[in-house]
């Protein structure tokens, strides 16, 4: 059988450790820009308010979800569905249409990894040769650098594992549980230690296997990309033969700085690789190495499998077509029920388990049923009936007040009453209406049909 040797493991699985160079190229200032301000926006979306919440809080303990300035409950399953498929489709066409774009410009992994971990690493212990050398030094001679480092790291992990209690507690709630103490939250305590830990492991020591082994976007990218897609492509037809300046005629110099500012070790001229996320780190590599032999910038570059065998990118193909035809239809669903959804939903079913219906002493036809409400709004909803059709409809509420509080539900048993002469003569069925409506005037329509005796009609 023949072993595979990946760019961060041996043949037999053993860790190959890197330690990249950085070149600040311009894409590498943009990622940096765009890197700082998502976590910018991930440290302060628990604390910034807008409308009657965060700007996003999963709250758990009263099961909602506030994102910008609106509010979702857990049970608005239509809604959330609706979102993620959303969100898939989309992920469906970034991909066709951009590689894997998400993954070297947004993904948490490499924007924390390369843009606040190993910059402080590099601080500490220098970086590419120097800190493989640094790694070979006894451990006692760095061992303040690795205190540093590890102490670093931990007040980071610490507080990030406290961002997320934040995302599911509340900024309020957290200020309130750390003047506590742990001993009175152990739940967000532990929850806190579980994440902060999982992030200490993550970017000190598991890296970037994390891309090669854990996420399966990465593995997915074959299905998902197409010869159209846009990548980070080694122009070959440019580039060789390589060799060195002036003893070839193509323009690849073989300096290897493609591989050693590479975060997960790869070589970009051996075509595109599973490994590959997309950083652009190997292009301002090789556009210094350019600018330095006065040749043309490009060698690396966004471009597609197609221009990099010599043909024409088509930009609409069929896979495009469906892809976002599935981006307007769940696009279109999530802001159609978002602007149409109710602050109180209303259904009303027949009672099961006892008599369908019954004649009082007061010779009305009555009919047990019930009513599930649902209040989808912040504040709490005291429901009364209202506009029976017939008019001497009764509606009796055994249990007096209905009182739903926000984000609950309320089932509510009662019965209706009508005189026998309303009932068909032949089917003893009469359709009734009548209106669930809250302290504000928003109302529900309700309807159902009545059984009674037959032969009752005039």
């Amino acid at each position: 059988m023949k072993q595979i040797e990946l760019s961060t493991a041996d043949a037999e699985g053993r860790r190959k450790w890197i330690y990249p160079l950085v070149v600040k190229g311009a894409w590498w200032l943009r990622r940096k820009v765009l890197a700082y301000g998502l976590i910018a926006w991930l440290l302060a979306a628990p604390w910034i308010s807008i409308g009657s919440g965060p700007a996003v809080f999963f709250d758990l303990v009263h099961r909602k979800i506030h994102f910008l300035g609106l509010t979702f409950w857990v049970n608005e399953t239509v809604i959330f569905l609706s979102f993620v498929l959303f969100l898939l489709s989309s992920v469906l066409v970034l991909t066709a249409v951009l590689g894997r774009v998400f993954c070297g410009w947004a993904c948490p992994q490499t924007v924390f990894m390369e843009f606040v971990f190993r910059p402080i690493e590099r601080f500490l212990e220098g970086m590419g040769a120097n800190q493989k050398n640094f790694y070979a030094t006894p451990f006692h001679e760095r061992f303040p650098h690795w205190l540093a480092k590890w102490s670093i790291f931990l007040v980071i992990a610490l507080v990030l594992g406290n961002t997320l209690v934040a995302y599911l507690f509340g900024t309020n709630r957290l200020l309130e549980m750390m003047a506590e103490g742990p001993s009175s939250n152990w739940g967000p305590f532990v929850t806190m230690l579980i994440a902060s830990g999982i992030i200490l492991f993550q970017f000190g020591w598991f890296r970037e296997q994390v891309c090669l082994f854990v996420c399966p976007y990465g593995r997915l990218q074959s299905v998902l990309l197409d010869r159209d897609s846009l990548i980070v492509a080694y122009d070959k037809n440019r580039g060789e033969p390589r060799g060195k300046a002036g003893k070839t005629s193509g323009d690849c110099v073989d300096c290897k700085m493609c591989v050693n500012v590479c975060p997960t070790g790869i070589d970009i001229r051996n075509g595109l690789q599973m490994e590959c996320v997309h950083c652009t780190l190997c292009v301002d590599a090789c556009d210094s190495i350019m600018d330095k032999l006065g040749r043309a910038r490009g060698l690396i570059r966004y471009q597609t499998e197609a221009e990099v065998e010599g043909a024409k990118r088509r930009v609409f193909r069929p896979r495009m077509f469906v892809y976002s035809f599935l981006v307007l239809i769940f696009s279109g669903l999530v802001i159609g029920l978002t602007a149409t959804r109710k602050e109180f939903h209303a259904t009303v079913h027949r009672e099961s388990g006892r008599d369908i219906f019954d004649i009082g002493q007061d010779r009305l036809v009555s009919n047990p049923v019930r009513i599930h409400f649902s209040n989808y709004s912040l504040q709490e909803k005291v429901i009364h009936f209202q506009n029976p059709d017939p008019t001497d409809l009764q509606i009796v509420v055994p249990q007096g007040e209905m009182k739903i509080p926000a984000g609950e539900k309320l089932t509510v048993h009662l019965l209706l009453k009508l005189p026998p002469s309303h009932f068909h003569e032949s089917f003893g069925l009469k359709e009734v209406m009548f209106e669930a409506a809250d302290q504000q005037g928003m109302s529900r329509n309700l309807k159902i049909r009545m059984v009674g005796p037959a032969g009752s009609a005039p």
